[in-house]
């Protein structure tokens, strides 16, 4: 949204660094990322007068195809449902031990240099798969989107191997980050 852009969209040089800085590798990473997919989902999830647990809803789809294609783009196998490690090419991968979407999220944000903490993201994702609505306060809620919304900007910048500044989400736009200094 407009109230909370990702770099000074009013400054032109920020504009034109940002561009030269992630193109190339959104150009090659598009498709098999589904990157186009992914910044439709977060400007859907911006629209006016949705009940939050449809917005984490969306933040939620939006980690677990990133981790998919993460998975997909390392090779990690997807045999029964489960994304599998493979200790041992000469075994089955039914007795192969599986992923959890834990796993994959700290592999995948490892891989750019992150390490956020996922419990309290992945406790919510739990309840609002299987209940539907939570039971947390709307502040709370609030809280959580933004630090959600604060972890896939922050991947997809270090992702895309931008290294400049840009605002953070959960500062409403009014905070800067330096992804070179972090």
């Amino acid at each position: 949204m407009f109230f909370r852009p990702l770099i000074d969209i009013k400054n032109g040089e920020a504009t034109q660094f940002y561009i030269e800085k992630v193109w190339p590798k959104y150009r090659k990473a598009k498709g098999t990322r589904k990157l186009g997919e992914i910044i439709e989902m977060l400007a859907i999830a911006e629209l006016p007068v949705q009940p939050l647990e449809i917005q984490l809803a969306l933040i939620f789809i939006i980690f677990e195809n990133l981790k998919s294609t993460y998975a997909k783009s390392k090779k990690i196998p997807f045999h029964k449902g489960f994304y599998r490690k493979v200790s041992n090419s000469q075994r089955s991968l039914n007795s192969e031990p599986t992923l959890s979407f834990k796993d994959l999220l700290n592999m995948m944000f490892s891989d750019v240099g992150m390490n956020p903490s996922l419990k309290r993201i992945i406790n919510l994702r739990n309840e609002i798969i299987h209940f539907g609505l939570s039971r947390k306060s709307y502040q709370s809620l609030i809280k959580d989107y933004d630090y959600c919304h604060d972890l896939v900007r922050e991947y997809l910048l270090r992702f895309l191997n931008y290294d400049g500044d840009y605002f953070i989400y959960s500062h409403a736009a009014r905070t800067l980050k330096n992804l070179e200094s972090t």
